[in-house]
């Protein structure tokens, strides 16, 4: 993911007073609701570092809302200036849907060797094949195909329930996910839940 400046600020007015009570820029105003319950630690995916994460839930910020009209100066202070660009484009993404920048984060691991084993599943590959072209177990494979999605569940989830309650779940997925090859890494997701699951369920009752 690339990390940009400081967004364009030309339609805040100067001066303003943040959430925090601190002078300057309001921050995470435009965060959707569905983001508001997911634990800090769900950011570690878009930061790729856990070190702010600690930082933010040490001064108290325990939940994603929380951030919530904390000010760019507060922000600054408790992650440090090296952070901020990162948190400019959370804040960017906490505006959108996730359907709508996770594909932006697939398509930035498509060329890693993880993507391609993702990309082979997608293809209707069968594990044992994949692993045999790898020259790797199938519990690699599956592993490698965790990595992929690490970090993914929370919001995964948030697009999965979407599509789970509505009555017409076929048509949700192909609005939510429109190209075919997104559409494919997300029923991956499903597959590796669905299995991990079950997994979980023989491991209990045995």
């Amino acid at each position: 993911m690339e990390y940009t400046d400081r967004p364009d600020l030309s339609g805040q007015p100067a001066g303003v007073t943040s959430g925090d009570g601190t002078p300057g820029r309001l921050m995470f105003a435009d965060t959707l609701p569905e983001y508001a319950d997911l634990p800090q630690r769900a950011l570690s995916l878009l930061i790729k570092d856990r070190k702010p994460i600690r930082k933010l839930l040490d001064e108290g910020y325990k939940k994603v809302g929380n951030l919530r009209g904390i000010s760019e100066a507060t922000l600054e202070k408790i992650v440090g200036s090296g952070f901020m660009p990162r948190f400019y484009v959370i804040e960017k993404n906490l505006g959108r849907k996730p359907e709508n920048w996770l594909p932006e984060i697939w398509k930035e691991e498509i060329g890693s060797r993880r993507g391609q084993i993702v990309m082979k599943t997608v293809l209707g590959q069968p594990r044992s094949t994949i692993a045999s072209e790898e020259g790797v177990s199938g519990e690699r494979i599956r592993q490698m195909t965790e990595k992929f999605f690490l970090g993914q569940d929370p919001f995964l989830e948030i697009v999965d329930d979407k599509i789970m309650s509505s009555g017409e779940q076929e048509d949700i997925l192909l609005r939510l996910f429109p190209d075919e090859t997104d559409r494919g890494i997300f029923l991956v997701w499903k597959q590796l839940k669905r299995r991990k699951r079950s997994g979980a369920v023989v491991s209990k009752s045995g």
